[in-house]
């Protein structure tokens, strides 16, 4: 006899799990083409007919029932929409057939005992599952990088061609610049080395559900010992630990200014334009990052304003360091409370001023006006929106007293 019933209203059926068997499944979960679950029950078994119950449910519902937060009786009895389907199979040339009771003309005998439970735990719904950016990179041995969008689409799970191919076309380019900077051999202009660029290249793995979603993968490569020292591995802790720190930008202005200044010029053009590619969008991000190695990965949510102020913080200032030189000049102007200084050079009698590094504050604090010192100057250029020619700022790195 078929296990599923066929041709009548509740669609074309196929089976998701079966949960209990006796010499034929009596108690399991199946979908229709449309999407909409249901729990089905035996409850009367003769030589050409069976008798089922079937309940329609959300996937919220069967993921309770499965995790056993519901016992089966319940399952049927409060159904969400009310009613249940008595199903009728036929072993002959028969029609089978679906008809809906209401659950309050359920009789005792069509169902089980109370407090009889299934018992999945947290054993994920086949089919209906969530891609999981930890059990992907466990199962392929690659890192992963699952990004959930939710762009302003009549339908959610659906995403504008043009708006996902800049949005992936920029993340790339994060990661070849990361790649890049990391190598030791950042420069500001030019096509990335292809050395690089292999090194950091992703692969799309498919897509999946819940908003949209995307799954990148990096290549296939020889697993390292500690599966942690590769370029784009430590690219990827590079692009997470971006990501957390614009989560809360108001909190992180200043680490996120340092980072990037640390990741130079190039990193920080590419990001910027990926988040400028999520705000023009008009979408969240939400990242969620799975790795081989268990005590890497974690999640993080970008929303809207995060992107909007991390955006503000990066066009207000950014600064290119130019080059780091020596002077000998007497300490004519100090104040630690705005870490600024003043020094004149005793042969050219050019003054320098600026912002004193926070590195440097522990041996500037001893130093006394009008004394002669040796000082390293960081002259950096600051790129701004109102100035986009930039402007040359000179920080204070070290000072050490003169010795003839």
């Amino acid at each position: 006899m078929r296990l599923l019933p066929q041709f009548t209203q509740l669609g074309d059926l196929e089976l998701i799990e079966v949960y209990e068997y006796y010499d034929t499944p009596c108690l399991f979960s199946c979908r229709n083409v449309s999407g909409q679950i249901f729990l089905a029950i035996l409850f009367e078994q003769e030589k050409r007919v069976e008798k089922w119950l079937y309940v329609s449910m959300s996937q919220r519902r069967l993921e309770n029932i499965r995790a056993g937060l519901i016992d089966i009786r319940n399952a049927f009895l409060n159904s969400e929409d009310r009613f249940v389907y008595e199903v009728v199979i036929s072993s002959d040339s028969s029609s089978d057939s679906a008809e809906i009771i209401w659950c309050e003309n359920l009789t005792d005998d069509w169902l089980p005992m109370p407090n009889e439970f299934i018992d999945f735990g947290h054993e994920p719904l086949p089919l209906l599952e969530v891609k999981d950016a930890p059990r992907t990179a466990m199962q392929i041995q690659r890192e992963v990088l699952n990004l959930r969008f939710q762009f302003p689409t009549p339908n959610p799970t659906e995403a504008p061609v043009a708006f996902l191919g800049k949005i992936l076309e920029s993340v790339q380019s994060v990661f070849n610049a990361l790649g890049q900077a990391i190598d030791g051999t950042p420069t500001q202009t030019g096509i990335i080395p292809r050395s690089i660029t292999e090194k950091t290249q992703l692969t799309v793995l498919g897509t999946y559900p819940g908003s949209f979603g995307i799954e990148l993968a990096t290549l296939p490569e020889k697993i390292e010992k500690d599966n942690t020292n590769s370029l784009v591995n430590i690219a990827i802790e590079d692009f997470f630990e971006l990501i957390t720190i614009s989560s809360h930008p108001e909190e992180n202005a200043d680490i996120l200014r340092q980072k990037l200044w640390k990741l130079k010029r190039r990193v920080v053009s590419r990001y910027r334009d990926f988040l400028g590619s999520l705000y023009g969008s008009e979408t969240n991000l939400y990242f969620n990052w799975g790795s081989p190695n268990q005590e890497r990965g974690g999640c993080v949510e970008l929303n809207l304003s995060s992107i909007k102020k991390t955006l503000e913080i990066i066009n207000s200032t950014e600064d290119e360091i130019v080059k780091e030189y020596e002077i000998i000049g007497k300490l004519i102007g100090l104040n630690i409370r705005t870490k600024s200084y003043e020094i004149s050079t005793i042969e050219q009698n050019i003054k320098y001023s600026g912002r004193i590094i926070d590195e440097a504050i522990p041996e500037v604090e001893t130093a006394t006006l009008s004394e002669v010192y040796v000082s390293t100057i960081r002259e950096v250029k600051e790129i701004s929106l109102i100035l986009p020619e930039g402007k040359l700022k000179y920080q204070l790195v070290t000072l050490r007293p003169h010795t003839t």
